[in-house]
């Protein structure tokens, strides 16, 4: 990637993958376990707090694409 991106796009599955692509300059992170966004401390397949900071940093907006209950992805998130 060359330089910050303008936004990051989240998704899961690969029609919300497809969804996220537009013409911006984007980092797309498409994951297949959504057990990945909790923390560490809370799920075996967890992120450190590190590892997710090194994908969605705090500085940078993320917008997650997501076919199913959006209080689903802020609980795991936040």
């Amino acid at each position: 990637m060359h330089g910050a991106p303008d936004v990051i796009f989240a998704c899961c599955g690969d029609v919300p993958t497809t969804e996220t692509m537009t013409d911006l300059k984007v980092q797309v992170i498409n994951s297949a376990d959504l057990m990945r966004l909790q923390s560490e401390s809370q799920h075996p397949h967890g992120l450190s707090d590190s590892a997710f900071d090194a994908f969605s940093p705090a500085s940078c907006p993320t917008i997650f694409a997501f076919h199913g209950y959006p209080w689903l992805i802020h609980r795991l998130t936040y």
